[in-house]
């Protein structure tokens, strides 16, 4: 979490977001966030910052922001803490994960 003031250096557009399987009334595990959270990383994770950019029909700029982003977290002593995720499927469900939680 401690990243996340450099992250936003960057100028991540639209959003920077946590996700932890607690979030929601109670602590109580959220079974969608959980999957997702498996399915997001080939590592056990505890929670995810979420970091997305964006440009409308330029990809270009949006992978040189990825770069900058893989590049900053080694230099923050978090190599290889960089999961990709691209196209609309994967995108839409790494942000749904925020719906049920922050309604529950």
């Amino acid at each position: 979490m401690d990243a996340a003031q450099h992250i936003v250096k960057l100028g991540p557009q639209p959003r920077v977001e946590l996700v932890a399987p607690h979030h929601g009334r109670a602590g109580a595990v959220q079974p969608r966030i959980r999957a997702t959270m498996e399915t997001a990383s080939d590592r056990p994770v505890q929670q995810i910052l979420l970091v997305e950019f964006f440009r409308r029909g330029q990809i270009r700029p949006v992978r040189r922001k990825l770069k900058d982003l893989v590049a900053l977290m080694g230099d923050l002593g978090l190599p290889a803490s960089v999961v990709e995720h691209g196209g609309r499927g994967a995108e839409k469900n790494l942000w749904e994960v925020r719906r049920p939680a922050s309604t529950s």
